[in-house]
Protein backbone atom coordinates (compact mmCIF):
# COMPACT_ATOMS: atom_id res chain seq x y z
CA UNK A 1 0.00 0.00 0.00
CA UNK A 2 1.53 3.31 -1.11
CA UNK A 3 -1.14 5.71 0.11
CA UNK A 4 -4.19 6.06 2.36
CA UNK A 5 -7.49 7.65 1.34
CA UNK A 6 -9.31 9.17 4.29
CA UNK A 7 -12.26 11.47 4.96
CA UNK A 8 -11.14 14.59 6.84
CA UNK A 9 -13.87 16.00 9.06
CA UNK A 10 -14.65 19.67 9.67
CA UNK A 11 -12.53 21.23 12.38
CA UNK A 12 -9.42 19.11 11.91
CA UNK A 13 -6.25 20.12 10.08
CA UNK A 14 -4.49 17.65 7.74
CA UNK A 15 -1.51 17.59 10.12
CA UNK A 16 -3.76 16.63 13.03
CA UNK A 17 -5.35 13.85 11.03
CA UNK A 18 -1.95 12.69 9.83
CA UNK A 19 -0.76 12.15 13.41
CA UNK A 20 -3.90 10.14 14.18
CA UNK A 21 -3.33 7.93 11.12
CA UNK A 22 0.32 7.35 12.00
CA UNK A 23 -0.71 5.90 15.35
CA UNK A 24 -3.69 4.00 13.96
CA UNK A 25 -1.70 2.21 11.26
CA UNK A 26 1.76 2.30 12.96
CA UNK A 27 3.28 4.25 10.06
CA UNK A 28 6.57 6.11 10.45
CA UNK A 29 6.07 8.78 7.81
CA UNK A 30 3.06 10.28 6.04
CA UNK A 31 2.62 13.29 3.79
CA UNK A 32 -0.54 14.61 2.20
CA UNK A 33 -1.45 15.40 -1.40
CA UNK A 34 -3.48 18.60 -1.33
CA UNK A 35 -4.32 20.48 1.85
CA UNK A 36 -7.85 21.00 3.17
CA UNK A 37 -8.59 24.01 5.38
CA UNK A 38 -9.90 23.38 8.92
CA UNK A 39 -13.46 24.32 7.87
CA UNK A 40 -13.30 22.15 4.73
CA UNK A 41 -13.98 18.43 4.73
CA UNK A 42 -13.75 15.52 2.37
CA UNK A 43 -11.25 13.23 0.68
CA UNK A 44 -7.58 13.36 1.67
CA UNK A 45 -4.74 11.32 0.18
CA UNK A 46 -1.77 10.51 2.43
CA UNK A 47 1.40 9.03 0.94
CA UNK A 48 3.15 6.37 3.04
CA UNK A 49 6.87 6.26 3.93
CA UNK A 50 9.06 6.15 0.78
CA UNK A 51 6.13 7.13 -1.43
CA UNK A 52 6.53 10.64 0.03
CA UNK A 53 9.69 10.95 -2.08
CA UNK A 54 7.46 10.67 -5.16
CA UNK A 55 5.26 13.60 -4.15
CA UNK A 56 5.96 15.38 -7.46
CA UNK A 57 4.16 12.57 -9.28
CA UNK A 58 0.97 13.50 -7.43
CA UNK A 59 1.10 17.29 -7.65
CA UNK A 60 -0.98 17.46 -10.83
CA UNK A 61 -3.90 15.56 -9.29
CA UNK A 62 -7.24 17.10 -10.27
CA UNK A 63 -9.80 17.73 -7.56
CA UNK A 64 -13.60 17.89 -7.51
CA UNK A 65 -15.45 19.95 -4.92
CA UNK A 66 -19.04 20.53 -3.92
CA UNK A 67 -19.20 23.83 -2.10
CA UNK A 68 -21.68 26.36 -0.78
CA UNK A 69 -21.26 30.08 -1.35
CA UNK A 70 -22.89 32.56 1.03
CA UNK A 71 -23.55 36.05 -0.32
CA UNK A 72 -23.73 39.25 1.71
CA UNK A 73 -20.82 38.56 4.07
CA UNK A 74 -17.09 39.08 3.58
CA UNK A 75 -14.37 37.80 5.94
CA UNK A 76 -10.59 38.17 5.97
CA UNK A 77 -10.16 34.40 5.45
CA UNK A 78 -12.77 34.09 2.65
CA UNK A 79 -14.65 31.47 4.71
CA UNK A 80 -16.54 31.28 8.02
CA UNK A 81 -13.32 31.06 10.05
CA UNK A 82 -12.50 34.74 9.61
CA UNK A 83 -13.17 38.17 11.04
CA UNK A 84 -16.13 39.81 9.30
CA UNK A 85 -15.10 42.73 7.09
CA UNK A 86 -18.36 43.50 5.30
CA UNK A 87 -22.01 42.63 5.83
CA UNK A 88 -24.18 44.09 3.10
CA UNK A 89 -27.31 42.84 1.43
CA UNK A 90 -27.48 42.70 -2.35
CA UNK A 91 -30.00 40.91 -4.56
CA UNK A 92 -28.23 38.06 -6.35
CA UNK A 93 -29.84 37.02 -9.61
CA UNK A 94 -29.63 33.27 -10.16
CA UNK A 95 -29.31 33.56 -13.93
CA UNK A 96 -26.48 36.09 -13.53
CA UNK A 97 -24.67 33.64 -11.28
CA UNK A 98 -25.12 30.81 -13.80
CA UNK A 99 -23.77 32.99 -16.61
CA UNK A 100 -20.81 34.11 -14.49
CA UNK A 101 -19.83 30.53 -13.72
CA UNK A 102 -19.60 29.82 -17.44
CA UNK A 103 -17.01 32.58 -17.81
CA UNK A 104 -14.87 31.13 -15.03
CA UNK A 105 -14.07 27.97 -16.95
CA UNK A 106 -10.51 27.86 -18.22
CA UNK A 107 -7.12 29.02 -17.02
CA UNK A 108 -6.64 31.83 -14.50
CA UNK A 109 -3.99 33.45 -12.36
CA UNK A 110 -5.30 33.04 -8.83
CA UNK A 111 -3.81 34.97 -5.94
CA UNK A 112 -3.18 32.99 -2.78
CA UNK A 113 -5.67 33.92 -0.05
CA UNK A 114 -4.18 35.97 2.83
CA UNK A 115 -4.84 33.14 5.27
CA UNK A 116 -2.86 30.37 3.58
CA UNK A 117 0.37 28.45 4.03
CA UNK A 118 2.11 30.01 1.00
CA UNK A 119 5.43 31.41 2.18
CA UNK A 120 6.71 34.90 1.30
CA UNK A 121 9.91 36.21 2.82
CA UNK A 122 10.29 33.10 4.94
CA UNK A 123 6.85 33.39 6.53
CA UNK A 124 3.47 31.91 5.64
CA UNK A 125 0.87 34.42 4.47
CA UNK A 126 -1.25 33.68 7.55
CA UNK A 127 1.72 34.75 9.68
CA UNK A 128 1.93 38.03 7.77
CA UNK A 129 -1.78 38.53 8.46
CA UNK A 130 -1.31 37.78 12.15
CA UNK A 131 1.70 40.13 12.38
CA UNK A 132 0.02 42.93 10.42
CA UNK A 133 2.64 42.87 7.66
CA UNK A 134 0.43 41.59 4.83
CA UNK A 135 0.27 45.08 3.26
CA UNK A 136 4.06 45.19 3.09
CA UNK A 137 4.42 42.24 0.72
CA UNK A 138 3.26 41.27 -2.75
CA UNK A 139 0.85 38.34 -2.52
CA UNK A 140 1.89 35.80 -5.17
CA UNK A 141 -0.42 34.06 -7.60
CA UNK A 142 -0.38 30.77 -9.48
CA UNK A 143 -1.94 29.42 -12.64
CA UNK A 144 -5.02 27.31 -12.05
CA UNK A 145 -7.55 25.69 -14.33
CA UNK A 146 -11.28 25.43 -13.72
CA UNK A 147 -12.28 22.54 -15.95
CA UNK A 148 -15.98 22.58 -15.07
CA UNK A 149 -18.13 24.60 -12.69
CA UNK A 150 -21.91 24.46 -12.34
CA UNK A 151 -24.66 25.68 -10.03
CA UNK A 152 -26.59 22.85 -8.39
CA UNK A 153 -28.94 24.74 -6.07
CA UNK A 154 -29.81 28.33 -5.24
CA UNK A 155 -31.92 29.65 -2.40
CA UNK A 156 -31.94 31.64 0.83
CA UNK A 157 -30.88 31.06 4.41
CA UNK A 158 -31.73 33.18 7.46
CA UNK A 159 -29.55 34.45 10.29
CA UNK A 160 -30.68 31.78 12.76
CA UNK A 161 -29.76 28.97 10.36
CA UNK A 162 -26.41 30.59 9.58
CA UNK A 163 -25.48 30.94 13.25
CA UNK A 164 -26.43 27.34 14.01
CA UNK A 165 -24.14 26.09 11.24
CA UNK A 166 -21.28 28.47 12.08
CA UNK A 167 -21.40 27.59 15.78
CA UNK A 168 -21.44 23.86 15.03
CA UNK A 169 -18.51 24.00 12.63
CA UNK A 170 -16.29 26.27 14.69
CA UNK A 171 -17.03 24.27 17.84
CA UNK A 172 -15.46 21.26 16.07
CA UNK A 173 -12.05 22.93 15.82
CA UNK A 174 -9.44 20.74 17.45
CA UNK A 175 -6.74 23.42 17.69
CA UNK A 176 -6.64 26.68 19.59
CA UNK A 177 -5.36 29.88 18.04
CA UNK A 178 -8.03 30.38 15.40
CA UNK A 179 -9.58 33.52 17.02
CA UNK A 180 -12.63 31.42 17.87
CA UNK A 181 -14.19 33.71 20.48
CA UNK A 182 -13.75 36.89 18.39
CA UNK A 183 -15.12 35.23 15.26
CA UNK A 184 -18.16 33.72 16.98
CA UNK A 185 -18.92 37.06 18.63
CA UNK A 186 -18.84 38.88 15.28
CA UNK A 187 -21.15 36.36 13.64
CA UNK A 188 -23.86 37.09 16.22
CA UNK A 189 -23.85 40.71 14.99
CA UNK A 190 -24.69 40.03 11.33
CA UNK A 191 -27.86 41.61 10.00
CA UNK A 192 -31.07 39.77 10.80
CA UNK A 193 -32.22 39.05 7.25
CA UNK A 194 -32.27 36.39 4.57
CA UNK A 195 -29.05 35.67 2.66
CA UNK A 196 -28.58 34.09 -0.74
CA UNK A 197 -26.87 30.69 -0.72
CA UNK A 198 -25.70 28.68 -3.72
CA UNK A 199 -24.39 25.13 -4.03
CA UNK A 200 -21.78 24.65 -6.74
CA UNK A 201 -19.77 21.73 -8.11
CA UNK A 202 -16.34 22.42 -9.59
CA UNK A 203 -13.64 20.28 -11.20
CA UNK A 204 -10.33 22.12 -10.80
CA UNK A 205 -6.57 21.74 -11.08
CA UNK A 206 -4.41 20.96 -8.09
CA UNK A 207 -3.71 23.92 -5.80
CA UNK A 208 -6.93 25.78 -6.60
CA UNK A 209 -8.41 27.65 -3.64
CA UNK A 210 -12.20 27.33 -3.51
CA UNK A 211 -12.29 30.13 -0.92
CA UNK A 212 -10.75 32.47 -3.48
CA UNK A 213 -13.23 31.41 -6.17
CA UNK A 214 -16.09 32.30 -3.80
CA UNK A 215 -14.54 35.66 -2.97
CA UNK A 216 -14.11 36.43 -6.68
CA UNK A 217 -17.67 35.38 -7.52
CA UNK A 218 -19.02 37.81 -4.92
CA UNK A 219 -16.88 40.61 -6.29
CA UNK A 220 -17.88 39.89 -9.91
CA UNK A 221 -21.56 40.08 -8.94
CA UNK A 222 -21.03 43.47 -7.29
CA UNK A 223 -21.50 41.93 -3.87
CA UNK A 224 -19.43 40.01 -1.32
CA UNK A 225 -19.33 36.28 -0.62
CA UNK A 226 -17.55 33.57 1.33
CA UNK A 227 -17.16 29.82 1.18
CA UNK A 228 -19.81 28.56 3.59
CA UNK A 229 -18.98 24.87 3.13
CA UNK A 230 -16.32 23.06 1.11
CA UNK A 231 -16.50 19.30 0.47
CA UNK A 232 -13.81 17.60 -1.61
CA UNK A 233 -15.44 14.62 -3.28
CA UNK A 234 -12.74 13.42 -5.65
CA UNK A 235 -8.96 13.29 -6.20
CA UNK A 236 -8.22 12.16 -9.76
CA UNK A 237 -10.21 8.90 -10.08
CA UNK A 238 -10.58 8.33 -6.35
CA UNK A 239 -13.81 9.52 -4.76
CA UNK A 240 -15.79 9.45 -1.55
Amino acid sequence: MSFILEYKPIGMTPNEQMEILKKKYSIGKLCFVGRLDPMAHGLMMYLINDECKLMNNYLSSKKTYKFKILFGIETDSYDILGRIITNKHRIIDESALVNLLKTLRGQHNQKFPPFSSKRVGGKALWQHMKNGTIDQIDIPSKKININEINLNKFGIIDKKQILEIVNYKISNLKSEGFRKSEILSEWTLIEDQSYFLGEITADVSSGTYIRSICQQIGKDLNSVAIAFDILRTKIDNYQL
